[in-house]
């Protein structure tokens, strides 16, 4: 399948779908295979920012009008809720936000981006060099335990907090690179083993003594696949912020492991050290992520294996169709089968980008 006739396939996915939530309160933020209906929220999760992404992404490929009101009503739609105040603040703002503020300069989108970029920084620990996942982290994973919300570093805040804290420190007169700098230095420290592979989390308690973990992976001590692309990711955009040599060092070091246990038939595992589930958002996202490296550093293999990746899903017809990207995976214990709005965006992003280079099947 040509990277064109899947984005087609996305957009009227997409489309349909936006339409059918357009006057409910809820946003869909995954189908669930085994029952065929999409799990939808309240305007308070964490996932609900990347359909807002998508339609912006669509927008500025397609240069539809109409998937323009669609992403405005969107926006706004979601910017009226108030956000939970946790580490996932960024994938909120940045996809939705930030996004629309690219193309039409809204002054009510710089506020709003500013205020949560300010609440967001607010709950770093300057003590501890991090930002925690936030007070609010347990109102969309319950049962998860709240001494966690202040004291707890997680490699997903490389996605899901510093872009966003980068991208308004280079637009707006704003200075949040002390807050990005520590952080992403702490995350290398605390979350990243010397062969390149990722611990998901890291609790300190009140004595400072660390203890690494997972809430997503199939061990304490495995790499989950997810959250090592959210580091490559991370890091290779900071980079592109800053120009700072080390976060290229260490996107690199997390990339070389990544492709080094890229599996045989190019389909994710969901944990690098479980080979009996798939998760096809790792392919999409790590092609995202590749993608980008190679923007730095001009390196044709990391083109080459994104586009690799990418191909492995829209091809195969058991992983896309119906314009969606299935049997990704949501978290450990919650949709293990589905199709997610994360997956969904990545995939988006990354037929978007190898289109306008030029790549084609």
């Amino acid at each position: 399948m040509k990277f064109r006739d899947a984005l087609e396939e996305l957009k009227l996915n997409i489309i349909n779908l936006v339409y059918e939530y357009k006057e409910k309160s809820e946003f869909p933020i995954y189908l669930d295979e085994k029952s065929g209906a999409w799990k939808t929220s309240n305007g308070r999760h964490w996932m609900e920012g990347f359909l807002v992404g998508i339609l912006w992404n669509l927008y500025d490929f397609f240069r539809d009008e109409k998937i323009k009101e669609v992403a405005v009503e969107y926006t706004l739609k979601l910017l009226k809720i108030e956000a939970p105040i946790t580490h996932d603040i960024g994938f909120r703002m940045y996809y939705s936000a930030v996004k629309g503020w690219e193309n039409m300069y809204a002054n009510q989108l710089k506020k709003n981006i500013i205020t949560y970029a300010n609440i967001l920084a607010s709950i770093f620990r300057e003590d501890l060099g991090f930002i925690p996942v936030g007070d609010d982290f347990v109102t969309y994973f319950p049962g998860e335990d709240k001494k966690i919300a202040k004291s707890e570093l997680i490699i997903d805040t490389m996605m899901a907090s510093l872009p966003f804290l980068a991208w308004v420190s280079s637009n707006f007169d704003i200075n949040y690179k002390n807050i990005i700098i520590l952080h992403a230095h702490k995350t290398f420290d605390l979350l990243v083993r010397s062969d390149g592979s990722t611990y998901q989390a890291a609790y300190i308690n009140d004595n400072l003594e660390i203890f690494r973990h997972t809430h997503q992976g199939y061990s304490n001590e495995s790499c989950w696949a997810r959250g090592q692309t959210w580091g490559i990711y991370g890091y290779t955009i900071l980079y592109s912020y800053l120009k700072n040599e080390i976060f290229l060092k260490i996107a690199r070091k997390l990339a070389s492991f990544f492709v080094k246990n890229i599996p045989r038939d190019k389909i994710m595992y969901y944990d690098f050290q479980d080979t009996t589930e798939k998760d096809s958002s790792v392919n999409v996202i790590g092609a995202s992520s590749l993608i980008n490296l190679y923007r730095e550093t001009y390196e044709v293999d990391y083109l080459r294996t994104a586009v690799t990746l990418v191909r492995a899903v829209i091809n195969n017809r058991e992983y896309f169709r119906e314009g969606g990207l299935k049997h990704t995976r949501y978290r450990k214990d919650e949709g293990k089968d589905s199709e997610t709005m994360f997956g969904d965006y990545y995939l988006s992003e990354a037929l978007i980008n190898l289109i306008k280079m030029g790549i084609e099947e």
